[in-house]
């Protein structure tokens, strides 16, 4: 009954959408020769991972080697974020979503996750849903590494902050990036 409690808490915690944008960038080394499972591998996480889902995952540039980017994170609070949402604002930012190099800053910064639970949606080839969510569990502050299929269209808010979603910025070729 108490957890019944606590699921209704989180699913109708502020029925309107609020909408908070803030962003944060890493500067993050991408190997792109990595296997999918290397990089969901982070240190100190619990992991919960359907194989399936995992081996779907697009990868830009896959096979070229080892890549400097800059990964910035924009972070949308509010109750039933819609996956449209997400790419309209990742778009609006300039920013095209890399799956590898969002994983890459949870792999080389296991904390991250901690402060900014993230998470990035696709595709398969049949056309399920699928996600990856990198969060820290409210109740004992462990880190998770979670890739299955998602439940539908939306991302739902929590009384803990909302999500994190992340893109590399689009750089035009003899254009050196502004890193501030």
């Amino acid at each position: 009954m108490e957890q019944e409690a606590v699921l209704l808490r989180l699913l109708t915690w502020n029925m309107n959408t609020i909408w908070d944008v803030e962003s944060v960038s890493r500067l993050v080394r991408v190997n792109r020769n990595s296997p999918p499972q290397d990089m969901v591998n982070v240190a100190g996480s619990d992991k919960a991972i359907n194989p399936n889902v995992l081996m779907s995952m697009p990868i830009r540039n896959f096979g070229q080697g080892m890549e400097i980017v800059e990964v910035v994170f924009f972070h949308l609070i509010g109750q039933r974020v819609t996956e449209e949402e997400v790419e309209a604002e990742r778009a609006a930012r300039g920013l095209v979503k890399d799956i590898y190099a969002q994983l890459a800053v949870n792999k080389a910064d296991p904390t991250f996750m901690n402060k900014y639970g993230n998470g990035v949606s696709w595709c398969d080839a049949a056309g399920k849903r699928c996600m990856i969510a990198n969060v820290e569990d409210p109740e004992d502050h462990s880190r998770l590494v979670f890739v299955d299929y998602k439940l539908g269209e939306l991302w739902f808010g929590t009384p803990t902050g909302g999500w994190w979603f992340a893109g590399v910025r689009l750089i035009k070729e003899g254009v050196r990036p502004h890193l501030a």
